[in-house]
């Protein structure tokens, strides 16, 4: 396989600028924006919004949405990719997605859990939450989640551990 790198640069620009994407499908809970901030607080950004520039040289967001709205009008890491609008909606479609099917070593979720102090405590929560899904890994999930696949957006639990998150 040929790796095309997409990637024209690294810039930094005020949030603020930045045009969201009409096509964004992701939608974040207040949970999920507070674990967001709690971790920039405590860690800063650690990775780059990834934008396309439009032909009036605006920068429009394909994966980030969430740190762009946290960010205010900060000035914020992007990747500028070289793609036109049709690949753009590839990667939204998929860049998240791809990333979720990846399966738990347990094993060593729980070593690096062990590891890592964190301060905020919807971090501190989160922690126990992925410990009791390591925990559960591998394991039948219990007969009142096997409702799952039915009704995913609703019912919010793993299939494959059983694992209950809540927004």
């Amino acid at each position: 396989m040929e790796i095309k790198n997409r990637i024209k640069e690294l810039r930094y620009v005020p949030a603020s600028q930045l045009k969201k994407n009409e096509f964004n499908w992701r939608i974040h809970s207040e949970y999920q924006l507070d674990l967001l901030k709690g971790i920039i607080e405590e860690v800063g950004f650690a990775g780059a919004v990834i934008v396309r520039e439009l032909t009036d040289g605006s920068l429009e967001i394909i994966d980030g949405h969430a740190r762009v709205e946290l960010a205010g009008n900060e000035e914020i890491p992007v990747l500028v990719l070289d793609v036109n609008e049709s690949e753009a909606k590839k990667i939204l479609a998929t860049y998240d997605p791809i990333s979720s099917l990846a399966d738990t070593d347990a094993e060593r979720l729980n070593a690096l859990l062990d590891e890592v102090e964190v301060a905020n405590q919807n971090i501190v929560q989160l922690f126990e939450q992925l410990k009791t899904k390591a925990e559960n890994y591998g394991q039948e999930a219990p007969e009142e989640f096997k409702e799952f696949d039915e009704n995913i957006e609703t019912n919010r639990i793993c299939p494959k551990c059983g694992y209950r998150w809540s927004e």
